[in-house]
């Protein structure tokens, strides 16, 4: 059994022989490549980019490919003291990189929000043994790793970190709250749009490549689990995103006051 990651979405297979498919990209929040498929093996990976990475956050560490794999999801590190916990990964990482992961002290914990971010957990699974989280209504994703600790509606990955299911973009699809630094590690939960460097609005979407909207009892799930949050930012599987809980509660009321879209609203000053 080989490893195969899809160019055109970043999504890792494990088979005999070279995929004929991706199932991601036939899903219906994807698009496949118009030019056909292309798949690398974990050589290839290696020998086409570079893991990258700095610390965005005090002990946080993002994890990104040059040039990206896929839509090039990024895989983030938060360092604590009761072990290490890795949320989304990144499409490959280089023995550099794995070998700075062991610097940190190796990972206790690995999870993801959902598929397009899962990027090479395998590797993460075959270097450092973590325990593996992921929702039980997306495990029948999990092709390239064994997960350990499937998991209902939360789960406590430490005593300041817990995972909380929300639904949705996916149905097992997660968010991770660090209490300690304010942060809600979203996923595809919201999307922020940059002018440059500059923050301009903010969104969310069931498919945001086919711009097909969230429905209605699914906002009002994400806006249950993220109103009793108290955060200051959020990280998605592409970016740090400096809204907090107002603005963000701002964007679901919108959604729920009106018709489905994938439209971004404006951001203003909130007082909390």
């Amino acid at each position: 059994m080989h490893f195969f990651v899809c160019t055109n979405c970043g999504f890792w297979q494990k088979h005999f022989a070279v995929p004929v498919r991706c199932p991601v990209c036939e899903d219906v929040r994807h698009t496949p490549p118009d030019d056909g498929y292309c798949f690398w093996t974990a050589e290839q990976a290696a020998s086409e980019t570079q893991t990258c990475w700095r610390e965005v956050l005090p002990g946080v560490f993002q994890f990104w490919c040059e040039p990206r794999i896929g839509i090039g999801p990024c895989g983030y590190i938060i360092c604590h003291k009761q072990g290490n916990i890795a949320f989304e990964a990144t499409g490959f990482y280089d023995q550099i990189a794995l070998d700075f992961i062991a610097e940190l002290g190796g990972l206790r914990w690995v999870a993801a929000s959902h598929p397009h971010a899962y990027g090479a957990i395998w590797q993460l699974q075959q270097r450092f043994a973590p325990q593996i989280a992921i929702h039980v209504e997306d495990l029948v994703w999990t092709n390239t790793f064994a997960v350990t600790w499937p998991y209902d509606e939360t789960l406590a990955l430490a005593e300041d970190a817990t995972l909380l299911h929300i639904g949705g973009h996916f149905a097992g699809h997660a968010v991770l709250y660090h209490a300690p630094s304010h942060t809600l590690f979203v996923g595809d939960a919201l999307k922020g749009h940059f002018e440059g460097d500059t923050l301009i609005g903010i969104s969310c979407h069931k498919a945001f490549n086919r711009q097909i909207p969230l429905a209605r009892s699914e906002i009002g799930r994400y806006r249950e689990v993220f109103a009793p949050l108290d955060f200051s930012q959020v990280v998605t599987t592409f970016e740090l995103v400096p809204v907090g809980r107002a603005e963000v509660l701002r964007l679901y009321d919108q959604r729920l006051a009106g018709r489905p879209t994938c439209e971004p609203i404006g951001l203003f000053v909130v007082k909390k």
